[in-house]
């Protein structure tokens, strides 16, 4: 590690709070760039000391059980301490990523399919290694994955140089996520941060199930919530992405949650609405936003965010409509 001079002697941290990239439009151009595949799956970091390891959420809760395969392979590498960034996906035949399958192979527990792609080491060996430039990061987490077979579940991130646009086109064509772009010598911070930015093919972002409507008795789409400024505010309805079963069991879901009256911040006028109260997180994909009120334009659900729900134990007291 001497040839690192910012790599700093520390205890391995319990957990490390991920930086995450910001959404932009068009990828960034320059040479001091790199560009990775953006992946469809949820976030997590390998903790590993002295051969046993854990698999934590971007929240650092334990799902270490939830993916037994990820953490076998893991506590097989030849070092003491590390702690590891990446994404964890189920593979489709075609190559890309489906979230769902992803969701229900997390349910299993015992699942082979899920495969862990690493893109970042952020502690090595007694060291933290956050101020040395991603590069130097990215050579080392190759060293150290180079003794896993290639038939492990945990699999080395490789970037590309040069036409981000046009490797952002080409990953659109094959039916990938985008482009995560990241400054060659950027080092590691917690939070949003323009270092990192993430081109998606398609726009997807997270909501609060607010409440749900009725057509008479037949379910007619779930409302959707999202803060904004610290308030809760209306961004539209969505009918459909689900399987039946995935509605049925969200739905469920949703029931338990009962509210008196609407959990958002500005009142809106809905009829058919159920209020819920906003403790179910999932991720929708939607063309655009409406200029004025911020509404969803076509969108369509792509799964529960579970490894974002761990805290919401009870709800959150919001200033609500009048």
């Amino acid at each position: 590690m001497r040839a690192f001079k910012d790599a700093e002697p520390k205890p391995l941290p319990k957990f490390i709070e991920p930086l995450f990239p910001m959404l932009r439009e068009r990828p960034p151009t320059g040479d001091n760039w790199v560009h990775e595949i953006k992946f469809d799956g949820y976030r997590f970091q390998i903790r590993l000391w002295h051969h046993t390891a854990q698999l934590l959420t971007r929240r650092g809760h334990d799902w270490t059980k939830k993916a037994r395969n990820i953490a076998a392979a893991a506590s097989s590498l030849t070092t003491d301490s590390a702690l590891i960034d990446g994404e964890a996906v189920v593979m489709a035949e075609d190559g890309t990523t489906d979230f769902n399958e992803l969701e229900r192979e997390l349910g299993k527990g015992d699942s082979t399919r899920i495969t862990f792609h690493a893109f970042d080491l952020l502690y090595l060996h007694g060291h933290d290694l956050r101020r040395v430039p991603l590069l130097d990061r990215k050579r080392l987490l190759q060293l150290l994955l180079a003794v896993l077979s290639e038939d492990s579940p945990i699999k080395y991130s490789e970037h590309l140089e040069g036409d981000a646009l046009s490797m952002k086109l080409q990953a659109c064509e094959l039916g990938l996520e985008g482009v995560v772009s990241k400054l060659k010598d950027s080092r590691y911070v917690a939070g949003h941060s323009e270092l990192w930015t993430k081109t998606p093919c398609r726009k997807r972002e997270t909501y609060a199930i607010v409440g749900y409507a009725l057509k008479g008795r037949k379910f007619d789409g779930f409302y959707l919530g999202e803060e904004r400024g610290g308030r809760l505010e209306y961004a539209g309805k969505i009918e459909s992405g689900w399987t039946e079963k995935e509605k049925l069991a969200l739905l469920s879901e949703v029931k338990a949650l009962p509210a008196k009256r609407s959990p958002l911040s500005t009142k809106v006028e809905k009829p058919k609405a159920k209020w819920t109260e906003p403790r179910v997180l999932v991720d929708v994909e939607y063309r655009a936003k409406t200029k004025k009120s911020g509404l969803l334009r076509h969108p369509s659900f792509k799964g529960v965010r579970r490894d974002l729900m761990e805290r919401m134990k009870k709800p959150a007291k919001r200033k609500r409509a009048a």
